[in-house]
């Protein structure tokens, strides 16, 4: 009896477990399947929109009636555009001008009266000169030795250096087409233009135009986009300083803050 009941209890206990383990995965097998939340299908979107915010590479905005981010897709195509004061001017921007040059010499015979701070697009934007077909050299003939072979240019370089001058706003560019480096003075009253693929440029106010893109949500995927600039760039000296006179212009006295009477 004893031998019996000792081989009894091993194949009582086998079959329970065996139960246990056919019970649980029946359960499982019976579990009804886990609901996935519906996903937004991507519209094609194009806009101007307003930026409210700017971070981490997203924009926040307000479009069709409700927040949106708008975030530019890796390799996506963006034009920043808009002005710049002269001070914004530094090493290492890259500056398209007109002008009349020397190339053997590198003498620059004009003033510059317009810049274009760019960045590298062929055919558009590109590093070199080309011979300016309206024959206009963007400025008025710089004073000085005026003797030499001048050409007007239109010319693409990299500032390499500003030159401190009580003559007026001088840099140092180097055009790769020409071997020497060309001294420029640019006017006070020049246009300082932005076209450049640098977002990180922009501020609150400014506008971006999604001229490709997908919206999911409130997520805009941007393929190609334009942003316009509201404000004028200007160099870290002004920012939040009172705009400083013109070179050669003494500051009005009659602006000059007064002590209040007592």
């Amino acid at each position: 009896m004893l031998l019996r009941r000792s081989l009894l209890v091993p194949a009582v206990a086998g079959l329970v477990v065996t139960f246990s383990v056919a019970a649980a995965q029946a359960q499982v097998i019976r579990r009804p399947p886990q609901q996935q939340p519906p996903q937004q299908q991507a519209a094609p979107f194009t806009g101007v929109v307003k930026i409210e915010a700017y971070g981490q590479g997203m924009f926040k905005v307000n479009a069709e009636g409700g927040e949106a981010l708008v975030m530019i897709k890796p390799g996506a195509k963006v034009r920043v555009t808009g002005t710049a004061q002269l001070d914004y001017l530094k090493r290492g921007q890259m500056i398209r001008f007109n002008a009349s040059v020397d190339v053997k010499t590198g003498k620059v015979q004009s003033e510059v009266k317009k810049v274009t701070i760019f960045t590298p697009s062929p055919p558009e934007y590109q590093l070199g000169k080309v011979e300016d077909p309206s024959g206009a050299a963007g400025g008025a003939p710089a004073t000085g030795d005026a003797s030499g072979d001048f050409k007007p240019f239109i010319l693409s370089g990299t500032i390499k250096a500003m030159i401190k001058s009580d003559a007026g706003h001088k840099f140092l560019v180097m055009v790769p087409t020409i071997k020497k480096p060309l001294e420029i003075s640019i006017a006070d009253d020049a246009a300082i233009d932005v076209d450049t693929a640098n977002f990180n440029l922009v501020k609150q106010g400014d506008s971006i135009e999604v001229v490709k893109g997908q919206k999911a949500g409130p997520r805009i995927l941007a393929d190609e986009a334009k942003i316009v600039l509201a404000n004028p760039l200007t160099g870290p000296a002004k920012r939040g300083h009172a705009t400083p006179p013109a070179h050669g212009k003494k500051p009005d006295a009659g602006t000059e803050a007064k002590p209040d009477a007592k």
